[in-house]
């Protein structure tokens, strides 16, 4: 038996005309639902681009992303998409998608993971991807069920080297403190995702390193078992165990940079 919900996630989306009723936007791109354990929806919205006449915003995407709640099976809706709470920031302050200190989630909202280390289930991870070429972007946090977000990791425009911003999905390790994220570049973890500044690696020995990867799951019935899917490249397993084995150090080099100093230089390679 399948019902269509008739009261879809709604937002003012252009705030130049006079409704203000939030019927310009009806759920276009819904992307993750996940269901806690109270009963309440939770349900992020992809990005889509938008035409005149549509509301743009400088990079010509729609405000129709982002992240709802529901809490009486999805006859109403909560919008949980303003990172400082207020709604003030829907419209990240007239800035275009390279303003990642800012609000991304109505533009570029991808998915939320639920912290399965938090009984209450109060603690997510809110993602932003871009489907274009750009890599920057913001992964948010919050402890309150989207009361409020806060900037938990980005890769600011301009920034040198890499830095996991955007991100299409994240996995946390029930009862542990790795978090792997798919990312357009490869696979990343961290050791340590309860850190105050997280760092993320590489796995450089997943195939097609650095290839874009897309969803990651668990095995419900073996936690060290991992699947990971890809652009064009597959589905692929991994062990889970094999990320804490040490890297392999090679290629190691002396250099003399003067009669007191010496430079050690040397190549890990990650697990």
């Amino acid at each position: 038996d399948r019902t269509y919900l008739v009261n879809q996630p709604s937002r003012d989306i252009n705030p130049t005309d006079a409704n203000g009723t939030g019927v310009e936007f009806a759920g276009m791109y819904p992307d993750q639902i996940t269901i806690l354990n109270d009963g309440t929806i939770v349900a992020s919205f992809a990005e889509r681009l938008a035409f005149a006449p549509d509301y743009l915003s400088p990079n010509s995407l729609s405000y129709t992303a982002g992240i709802w709640t529901s809490t009486d099976g999805g006859n109403s809706w909560i919008d949980r998409s303003s990172v400082n709470g207020t709604g003030s920031d829907l419209f990240n302050g007239g800035h275009d998608m390279y303003y990642t200190q800012g609000n991304l989630l109505t533009t570029e909202g991808f998915s939320v993971t639920v912290d399965p280390n938090d009984p209450a289930q109060n603690t997510w991870y809110a993602t932003t991807f871009f489907y274009g070429t750009q890599p920057y972007g913001t992964i948010y946090k919050t402890t309150n069920r989207g009361q409020s977000w806060t900037n938990w990791t980005s890769w600011p425009n301009g920034t040198t080297g890499y830095y996991v911003g955007q991100a299409e999905g994240l996995w946390i390790q029930p009862g542990g403190k790795i978090m792997l994220a798919t990312t357009k570049n490869g696979l990343y973890y961290t050791p340590d995702y309860t850190a105050a500044t997280p760092v993320f690696y590489n796995v450089q020995n997943f195939p097609f390193d650095g290839n874009p990867s897309f969803k990651i799951v668990s095995d419900p019935f073996n936690s060290n078992k991992v699947y990971v899917t890809t652009f064009g490249d597959g589905i692929w397993q991994a062990d889970l165990s094999q990320l804490g084995v040490p890297g392999i150090v090679k290629n190691v080099a002396v250099a003399t940079m003067s009669s007191s100093e010496a430079m050690v230089s040397w190549a890990i390679t990650a697990p």
